[in-house]
């Protein structure tokens, strides 16, 4: 699996700038909304474009020597990433239980039957997974909106992430 996608990115204003101009740019957006308080900025897309796997966006706002920094992860919405941390702790848990009462019955001399339980734990696990890849394959154009979304908002932030920030000063990965 791989790790959220991370957006870390350095403004040469200062953070009550960058909040104020976030929070004006959301105003007159028709494609994101969100809401910048005073140690974060949230991103999501507008109610009418939003789908179930849609990207979140939450970032930290502190200030630095250059300015303000912005780090966070985009991800899914919060009430469908609890849904996968449920599904695969049903799954982990059903897996152990049904390991060890199956091997408990074969050690009794009795058919284990409990083994089901990790036949169907592993194929919730598999199916959560393939869920999780295909809802980051196709929120991928979504989470270029809310990049596309900075970039317009914060025309001089440099990503931090990229090989070359000062070669390559645009929000999209180097």
């Amino acid at each position: 699996m791989r790790p959220r996608p991370r957006v870390h990115l350095e403004v040469p204003q200062a953070t009550d700038h960058v909040r104020d101009v976030v929070a004006s740019a959301l105003e007159d957006s028709p494609v994101c909304t969100g809401g910048a308080t005073s140690d974060s900025i949230t991103l999501r897309l507008h109610p009418d474009r939003r789908q179930p796997w849609s990207p979140w966006l939450q970032l930290r706002v502190t200030p630095s020597e250059k300015g303000t920094q912005l780090e966070g992860h985009m991800g899914p919405a919060p009430e469908l990433w609890t849904a996968f941390v449920f599904i695969y702790s049903l799954g982990v848990a059903g897996f152990i239980a049904g390991s060890m009462f199956g091997l408990v019955q074969l050690n009794l001399g009795q058919t284990p039957t409990g083994l089901w339980g990790v036949v169907v734990s592993l194929s919730v696990l598999a199916l959560s997974c393939g869920a999780d890849l295909t809802g980051r394959r196709i929120g991928q154009g979504q989470m270029g909106v809310l990049r596309g979304f900075l970039r317009r908002a914060l025309p001089d932030a440099v990503d931090m992430d990229a090989e070359a920030p000062e070669a390559n000063g645009s929000l999209e990965p180097a």
